[in-house]
């Protein structure tokens, strides 16, 4: 809990000494804000049949200087299991899911980027009694991990993404669908 904690006090220090700096200086830096829909498929390693799914709402604020290939985007994320595993002696789903990130992405082409983004995520899972001991896993845990994604500006104001990254026990893809404004 505490990592969280860090994470996001140095995210909102960092979001608001950009966003200063930028308002300085009028016209050198383009700014937006971000509100992001993704959907996780959680795969848990080295099992082939467990896999978990949840859906999550982002807020970001990316700041990135005009005519420049970099942004910097602050990330916060909540969220909830979609699919659990429902299998003989096993039943886990996703309570909750909250993550804290820093988007950090090249833009070669107008429509097209690819990010990393170094996040601190708490996972809450609930099961039944005997599930998560039996497959070792903790019910709730915090992580650091990083994510590493590629995404596609189809309008203006809208953008596509898909992102991979291994958080706790399980390797996780997520497709976003993100509004900038």
């Amino acid at each position: 809990m505490n990592a969280i904690r860090i994470a996001l006090a140095t995210a909102l220090l960092c979001t608001s000494s950009i966003s200063i700096a930028a308002s300085d200086y009028p016209g050198q830096a383009d700014t937006s804000h971000h509100m992001t829909v993704n959907y996780h498929y959680a795969k848990l390693k080295n099992v082939s049949d467990i896999d978990l799914s949840a859906t999550s709402f982002t807020y970001g604020y990316q700041m990135q200087n005009k005519g420049g290939k970099f942004s910097f985007t602050p990330e916060f994320s909540f969220g909830y299991g979609v699919k659990g595993i429902e299998q003989p002696g096993v039943d886990i789903v996703v309570d909750e899911i909250a993550q804290a990130g820093i988007r950090l992405a090249y833009h070669p082409f107008s429509n097209f980027y690819v990010f990393i983004k170094p996040t601190v995520t708490k996972v809450r899972l609930s099961s039944d009694e005997n599930s998560i001991d039996a497959l070792g896993m903790k019910e709730s845990y915090s992580e650091t991990s990083g994510a590493i994604g590629v995404g596609f500006n189809f309008a203006e104001h809208y953008s596509l993404g898909l992102s991979s990254e291994k958080v706790g026990y399980f390797n996780v893809v997520t497709g976003s669908f993100r509004y900038r404004f």
